[in-house]
């Protein structure tokens, strides 16, 4: 913020794009508050736009990415419909993932987020975040899910990939991850 605090377009976007996210902070406040009730959650087609929900995730990473000299790609294609899920619930499960990511890909490193349809499933969407960090250990790969596990020593922790997890299971998805060296 210091850097651009002269730059009006810089303001007139961030203005809009914090209140926005304000709102989604209070809407993801209320959802943890009734985690144990059942939801409804949209059907295909009704839901939000991946899309869409990549951009903003996006412009609230561009920042800490340029300033680690990480580059975020992007290959989303164009034509894929809304998923069965509400917008906030897939942008809040894109900023978990792409926060994780950020975090172990080292500087001058890649994080890659595409989407697709699924070439082993028809009629499923497949979407990947991918980066240049140090990969997960076979052992450890299946704890990454589970609510309060965590790798990382500094402050709290283990609540993102746990929260990606539900979001996508229930929208009736399933959630995976595949390391291998680098």
């Amino acid at each position: 913020l210091p850097e651009r605090r002269n730059d009006p377009e810089f303001h007139d976007g961030f203005r809009m794009l914090v209140g926005e996210e304000v709102q989604r902070l209070e809407r993801m406040l209320d959802d943890l508050l009734r985690h144990a009730r059942p939801r409804s959650t949209p059907s295909i087609g009704e839901g939000a736009h991946i899309g869409e929900a990549a951009e903003t995730t996006l412009q609230l990473l561009s920042y800490r990415c340029r300033e680690r000299g990480i580059e975020l790609e992007t290959r989303i294609r164009p034509e894929l419909p809304a998923l069965g899920l509400a917008p906030d619930a897939l942008r809040q499960l894109l900023l978990n993932l792409l926060l994780n990511a950020t975090q172990v890909t080292p500087r001058g490193g890649a994080i890659r987020l595409h989407a697709d349809w699924s070439p082993e499933v028809a009629n499923h969407l497949l979407v990947s975040v991918e980066d240049d960090g140090p990969g997960v250990e076979p052992e450890l790969a299946a704890r990454i899910f589970e609510p309060f596990w965590t790798r990382r020593s500094e402050g709290a922790g283990g609540l993102g990939l746990a929260i990606c997890k539900r979001i996508v299971e229930d929208a009736g998805g399933t959630i995976s991850v595949q390391s291998g060296p680098g």
